[in-house]
């Protein structure tokens, strides 16, 4: 009998320890935009991140450009994202250990889909990574450049500065 209840211990303790890999779904995606705020027209550099915050290892695959944003507005409507990426269509995968993190830095100006500035307020930026079902976002804040121009008027024998 003691036999047996210990080889049920030892068992139980070799499942437990196993590293078998675990769901893509377990893992935290998350998305910063810096600098925050912003003034409309300005470039923001926009980090996209996967972590494994989970003390097991997880297994993750796809292709080698993972990582992609969206900047929605308050409606929700998309109004950025990054810029078209050349990306080889090989497919990886990796085990992600506890700890281990994985990003991408882009760059992204705050301009509106259709050029011109984007309007002052909230937005959101949603990171994503098609390595798993989740998505990570936080919030930023558009303002509106600083129209501080100088016009400089000549007249003869005189100069005129105007603030406009």
């Amino acid at each position: 009998m003691k036999t047996f209840i210990l080889s049920l211990i030892g068992s139980a303790v070799l499942v437990g320890c196993s590293d078998t890999p675990l769901s893509p779904d377990l893992l935290t995606v998350t998305a910063t935009v810096a600098p925050n705020p912003l003034q409309s027209g300005d470039t923001a550099t926009v980090v996209v991140s996967l972590a494994n915050h989970t003390p097991f290892s997880v297994s993750v695959g796809g292709t080698e450009c993972p990582f992609a944003f969206e900047v929605v507005d308050q409606s929700g409507a998309v109004v950025g994202g990054p810029a078209p990426q050349f990306c080889v269509a090989d497919l990886v995968s990796r085990v992600m250990m506890p700890g281990d993190r994985v990003s991408q830095t882009f760059r992204w100006t705050a301009d509106a889909p259709g050029g011109g500035p984007l309007q002052p307020g909230t937005y959101s930026v949603r990171g994503l990574c098609q390595w798993v079902t989740r998505q990570g976002s936080s919030e930023f804040t558009v303002s509106q450049r600083a129209t501080n121009r100088r016009s400089v008027v000549s007249v003869p024998n005189r100069t005129v500065e105007a603030e406009g």
